[in-house]
């Protein structure tokens, strides 16, 4: 016979341990709860999003994740890998929001691997044919560079596409390119940007960094080298950089480390605000258009209402389908790109030292609005940067 009450408080203890950082207790509590019940397995074909109430298989899934993070947090990453593991099994526990936070925890326990073989084994599951993407090697390209960013609602101004489009003028002078921007409102962009306008996001809860796959699929970027509809689509070579990056010097370095190589993008190894190693971060890429990459958009357009009850970040989607392509920050000898505070730790608020350094990201908080008054961001970045400003600068 179940004790109800006791099961009860074990479960608001523990969570209440959790919140104040009392790792031993809260270990206790969501033990005591997992031994005091059986939790029966959730019928045949039944998701535990589709249950009209909270039912005892989603109860275990929580009590084990918040265990499994307790114990993360206790430094006993072991143990929490294990209750982790108990959480893929069977599957339909497993279908969840908390999904996100576990694909987070696994992360940041060095098992980046785990998360990966479990989300990919759970899409393909439901139909969904996701699997390690090969882009060839890239061919000679003769045309200009594509330099992309994505402006999506209201969180940044024109200021930041107009800032940026400034920073790569500046900094790319013997480079033939053409700046696009994606958009859902183009008012007050300079006029030498080419704007495409953004389609209907995939979900009503779509984040807006998922606009961003479909650079990879965009015909801008997939021109036929001829009239006729049967000629294969010529390559293009590509540039993305989010607006909350600053461009500090010379990008030429950037671009002929990237030269030969199908797709890079950054890694996690040091960046601050990710908290682990052996991943994808997306805030600067560099690519070759061709057919295979455009798998980064179509698997989406397929399925992307399975894929956001188990992937919150799109990092995370490119680390399924792309995991394996090479750094930015390894292409070379010298930080191409760095984080604001890891810039700051390094050379402080002057920014000396930044030779070689080509975009310094501003991830989480602050943003460049609020650091404009920094001696290194003199002449790199203004505020209420607009159209007439522009054309000033570009004459």
């Amino acid at each position: 016979m179940v004790d109800s009450e006791l099961l009860a408080k074990s479960w608001e203890f523990g969570l209440l341990c959790r919140r104040k950082n009392q790792h031993p207790n809260a270990i206790d509590n969501f033990r005591k709860c997992l031994s005091l019940t059986a939790f029966p397995p959730p019928p045949p074909g039944e998701a535990a999003s589709e249950a009209a109430s909270t039912p005892p298989w989603v109860k275990e899934f929580q009590c084990r994740f918040n265990l499994g993070a307790s114990l993360a947090d206790s430094h006993q990453p072991s143990l929490a890998i294990a209750e982790f593991l108990a959480l893929l099994q069977p599957p339909g526990k497993a279908e969840r929001g908390d999904y996100y936070n576990l694909n987070l925890l696994l992360r940041q326990l060095g098992h980046q691997d785990l998360a990966v073989e479990a989300t990919t084994a759970l899409l393909n599951e439901r139909g969904l044919p996701v699997r390690r993407l090969s882009p060839p090697p890239p061919s000679p390209v003769n045309s200009p560079l594509n330099v992309c960013c994505v402006k999506y609602g209201t969180k940044y101004g024109p200021d930041y596409v107009n800032n940026l489009y400034q920073g790569v003028l500046k900094h790319t002078p013997d480079t033939p390119f053409i700046f696009h921007c994606f958009t859902d409102d183009p008012s007050s962009l300079h006029p030498s940007i080419e704007i495409h306008a953004l389609p209907k996001p995939l979900s009503r809860t779509a984040a807006g960094w998922w606009h961003k796959a479909l650079l990879f699929s965009h015909p801008a970027f997939s021109s036929s080298s001829s009239a006729s509809s049967s000629s294969a689509p010529s390559p293009s070579r590509c540039l993305y950089i989010d607006l909350d990056s600053v461009i500090t010097g010379p990008l030429q370095p950037l671009l002929d480390a990237a030269e030969f190589v199908p797709f890079a993008t950054l890694g996690t190894e040091n960046m601050m605000n990710e908290r682990r190693g052996g991943g994808l971060n997306t805030s600067v890429m560099a690519w070759h258009s061709c057919p295979e990459l455009a798998a980064v958009q179509t698997l989406l357009d397929a399925g992307f209402g399975k894929v956001e009850r188990f992937i919150y970040k799109l990092d995370h989607w490119f680390e399924l389908l792309l995991g394996d392509c090479p750094r930015l920050q390894s292409l070379a000898d010298g930080p191409f790109v760095l984080e604001y505070k890891e810039m700051r730790e390094k050379h402080g608020l002057a920014g000396g030292g930044l030779e070689g350094v080509a975009i310094v990201t501003f991830p989480l908080e602050p943003k460049p609005h609020q650091c404009e008054g920094e001696e290194w961001m003199r002449g790199r970045w203004t505020a209420g940067a607009g159209v007439v400003q522009a054309e000033e600068e570009v004459d």
